[in-house]
């Protein structure tokens, strides 16, 4: 059985645990149908966040997909310098997929309460069965910046930054971090 839900938002249905998938759609028509019988791949991520039955960028696929080799560029950036997220990413399946790729930043010590982790980066990578791509994703200082209240301005504190890259922002496929000087 498979659940087309169609509504603004995510939704619990009635047998939802006994679904083989839920497919979430704001719309109807010929792309559904495509999807239901195979003939495109879902690829598309929900744009919800605080504890909903499935967490912000979640989306299915009719493949998986492997993360490897996460490299940080600088290790030791100052401020203004670009950071660049570079790992690969696989289709371990026998079909074409997209995934959509997601980069996360936490601030180990920051003088203003942050979440846990915000999303900074993300890209839609299109794969052939088997096929591996190098995936980079940079940081500018925007992405380190916060809303400081305390001075009524954006804000770049230095200090040690973990950098999680997955599939949705409970889906962590790798990890590592970097620590911004001034």
């Amino acid at each position: 059985t498979v659940v087309v839900l169609n509504a603004g938002t995510s939704a619990s249905t009635p047998g939802q645990n006994r679904a083989a998938a839920i497919l979430q759609s704001w719309s109807a028509g010929p792309a559904i149908t495509d999807i239901l019988f195979g003939d495109a791949n879902p690829s598309g991520k929900l744009p919800f966040g605080i504890e909903p039955l499935f967490p912000f960028g979640h989306g299915l696929s009719y493949t998986t997909f492997q993360y490897s080799d996460l490299r940080i560029y600088p290790q030791t950036p100052r401020y203004g310098q670009l950071i660049e997220v570079m790992f690969k990413l696989k289709n371990m399946g026998s079909r074409p997929g997209a995934e959509v790729v997601q980069v996360y930043i936490h601030d180990v010590k920051s003088s203003v309460e942050r979440p846990f982790k915000e999303l900074k980066g993300f890209k839609r990578v299109e794969l052939a069965p088997g096929e591996t791509k190098d995936v980079m994703i940079p940081l500018d200082q925007r992405a380190l910046s916060f809303y400081d209240p305390l001075i009524r301005q954006w804000a770049t504190e230095p200090g040690e930054f973990d950098v999680i890259v997955g599939s949705s922002s409970r889906d962590s496929r790798l990890k590592g971090g970097f620590e911004l000087f001034r």
